[in-house]
């Protein structure tokens, strides 16, 4: 990826876009991943080429792996696109584990085989890497300061829970978040922000009512919009799985196309890592606090127990995981790791 350490730009404010990919997205079964690929991955890819659109694309080591089966020429343009300056691909390791609630090891190893993963299939090494489900705790910064250069992290939550402490200011642009022993720079994420992108290209929004938001947070005082940051297989795609869902009454990426360039009006687009340029080193923060001290996004729904085993016969399962993991870490393949 051919980036200047620092890019020219003018005082528009700056937007910037993460499309998460993850073909173990539980919700898709096996026999619809060929279908998700066709109608929302390549669709990605095409639109940020006709559109010239700097995007950010996050995906894990296993993602790849599978893509490298299925669709192998979208790894190609991938390749192409990372090249070319117009794509960034964001890390969130091999697996989308959720790093707060296994051991130390298992996340330095997930890192360690998805960095693996990007050079032998992007011959890359990204700089930014994807919270997993926007999941923090403190730990995970010293983790992932040995990895990277900045982390991606949801703004709304941390801010509700110190907002006796914080300005509305320390989200106007990235920051820095403290760890237990180091700190990294923080590109943040918003979820207002990502849950209306998807209202406007699924048709549940108008495009003049999204813009029309926009103009309150540029008129706010971000100059650094985190414009989409999640789901990329939402788009002209339904599982089916669930009643909530709203029918494809359009070709969602044209509305996506729509929206970018309707935004292109107020601002530019930039790869995450652009914006870390800047970053205001000055605020370093502690997103989580004594009564949080592990973050998760959107709603308090999202508990972290939606992650952990739980539940009836619970206890049975975590001890089957942590035999599993006791036999595995003094290994070195990383075919037993995986």
């Amino acid at each position: 990826m051919k980036i200047n350490s620092l890019t020219k730009v003018s005082n528009k404010p700056k937007f910037y876009l993460i499309f998460h990919c993850n073909l173990a997205f539980s919700s898709i079964d096996e026999d619809q991943l060929n279908e998700v690929i066709a109608k929302s991955y390549f669709p990605l890819l095409e639109i940020v080429k006709s559109t010239n659109t700097k995007t950010g694309i996050e995906l894990s080591g296993y993602t790849l792996e599978k893509l490298s089966k299925l669709a192998p020429l979208f790894i190609d343009e991938l390749k192409i696109l990372s090249k070319s300056g117009l794509v960034e691909v964001i890390a969130s390791g091999y697996q989308q584990i959720i790093g707060p609630i296994v051991p130390y090891k298992v996340n330095v190893k997930n890192q360690e085989l998805g960095l693996k993963v990007y050079e032998n299939f992007l011959g890359i090494k990204p700089r930014v890497a994807f919270l997993n489900e926007q999941v923090f705790s403190k730990s995970m910064v010293d983790i992932y300061k040995e990895f990277y250069d900045a982390i991606c992290m949801e703004w709304n939550n941390p801010y509700s829970i110190n907002a006796h402490y914080w300005q509305e200011s320390y989200g106007f642009a990235p920051a820095i978040a403290k760890g237990i022993k180091t700190q990294i720079p923080i590109i943040w994420t918003n979820s207002i922000l990502f849950q209306q992108f998807q209202r406007t290209a699924t048709s549940q929004n108008t495009l003049e009512n999204y813009l029309s938001m926009i103009e309150r947070f540029i008129k706010k005082g971000y100059r650094y919009l985190p414009i989409y940051s999640s789901d990329l297989e939402v788009f002209n795609f339904r599982p089916g799985r669930f009643n909530t869902e709203n029918n494809i009454n359009t070709n969602e990426w044209k509305n996506i196309e729509k929206i970018f360039l309707a935004l292109k009006n107020y601002g530019e687009f930039l790869l995450p890592c652009e914006v870390l340029q800047f970053a205001n080193k000055k605020i370093a923060l502690d997103l989580s606090n004594p009564v949080y001290p592990i973050i998760v996004k959107k709603q308090p729904k999202y508990s972290l127990s939606r992650w952990s085993v739980a539940g009836l016969g619970g206890h049975y399962i975590n001890t089957l995981c942590h035999n599993c993991y006791d036999s595995t870490k003094n290994k070195a393949d990383k075919k037993s790791w995986k």
